[in-house]
């Protein structure tokens, strides 16, 4: 199975691994699993760093040497998965969720994330929770 971790996710996972939910660890911790981060992740990272917020410690670069160092693998972001993000249907409005959802399921992976507004697209994305 491919899994692709929702930003709250990598970051539980590399700094605080006990916040990752019990079932979302374990495909993590499959071996027979490709578990993936994304661009977007680190450029959601970014974003949030910069707005300088004092409850949000990390930085985009630290976040993507740690992924590596954790032998998470880069999922490719691709012009196809902006385009699929753009058609989703849906109040939900994020664009880094957006295009997450998007990225999945180009890469055929599923989605691990516990994020309620994301969750409400079971029926296009599929999901680890």
């Amino acid at each position: 199975m491919i899994v692709l971790l929702d930003t709250h996710i990598l970051l539980w996972l590399l700094n605080d691994p006990d916040r990752v939910p019990r079932r979302i660890m374990s495909e993590v911790e499959d071996t027979a699993n490709d578990v993936l981060f994304s661009p977007i992740n680190i450029f959601e990272v970014a974003t949030k760093a910069g707005l300088g917020r004092s409850d949000f410690p990390f930085r985009a670069e630290g976040v993507y040497d740690a992924a590596c160092l954790a032998g998470l693998r880069e999922a490719p972001l691709r012009a196809k998965a902006a385009i699929r993000a753009g058609d989703l249907a849906g109040p939900h409005r994020d664009p880094f969720d957006r295009l997450l959802m998007a990225q999945a399921q180009d890469e055929g992976a599923v989605l691990a994330t516990v994020d309620a507004r994301i969750l409400a697209y079971r029926s296009v994305v599929r999901m680890i929770v």
